[in-house]
């Protein structure tokens, strides 16, 4: 029987957490070594309003990265200019265009509010990433695991994102993991395409939630 297989390797470039103790990041020659296992590999990436998206694009786009998650995207704007930072990464590297893929990353409630508008404004979106816990902690949820926080939420995502046909993933990296398997099921239940999950030990169970059809 085979071991269960990851359908992409996320890697951190632009870290992940809000603090120096909490953050993780990945040097651009994990980028190489994830593509070598032949699974597909997204890198994380900082948006045009950190002036470093060219630096990082730089890095990963000739690594083996078939897709850029655009951290904190919060405006339209933001897809346009790392869609034009892309394109000139492909000419650079003789890329076919759009080769690269993009994946704004949906963190904040204005982000989630704005999700019709990110998702119209580039051609070269493959899905959207929402980082439920960020979004439920910044609109002050006591308790950002809570089902009764993810339901509407949820609704709101998988409303826009099956009105623009785009596939939606949902991430909540400081969940626990029984937290973090509740949340994928109920984000199932609205036609989710997935979850970020943090070891090798949850990739069994959503591969079978994710795997299931209706």
């Amino acid at each position: 029987m085979p071991a269960p297989r990851t359908n992409l390797i996320l890697l951190p470039l632009f870290a992940v957490g809000r603090t120096r103790a909490d953050a993780v990041t990945a040097g651009v020659e994990n980028v190489d070594t994830a593509a070598a296992t032949g699974v597909e590999v997204h890198v994380r990436v900082a948006n045009p309003r950190a002036e470093r998206l060219r630096e990082d694009l730089d890095a990963v786009v000739s690594a083996g990265c078939s897709a850029v998650l655009l951290a904190e995207t919060l405006l339209p704007q933001d897809l346009r200019d790392a869609d034009v930072e892309l394109r000139r990464q492909e000419l650079q590297h003789d890329l076919v265009p759009g080769q690269v893929g993009l994946i704004p990353e949906i963190g904040t409630a204005t982000a989630l509010a704005r999700l019709p508008q990110l998702l119209a404004a580039v051609d070269r979106l493959v899905s959207v990433g929402v980082d439920i816990e960020a979004v439920a902690n910044d609109l002050g949820a006591p308790n950002p695991a809570a089902a009764a926080v993810h339901w509407p939420l949820l609704g709101q995502i998988a409303v826009a994102a099956t009105a623009a046909g785009v596939p939606w993933t949902v991430g909540a990296m400081g969940f626990t993991t029984g937290q973090r398997a509740a949340l994928a099921s109920r984000a199932r239940a609205f036609g989710a395409d997935g979850v970020y999950v943090t070891s090798e030990a949850e990739v069994v169970g959503m591969n079978a939630l994710f795997g299931r059809r209706s």
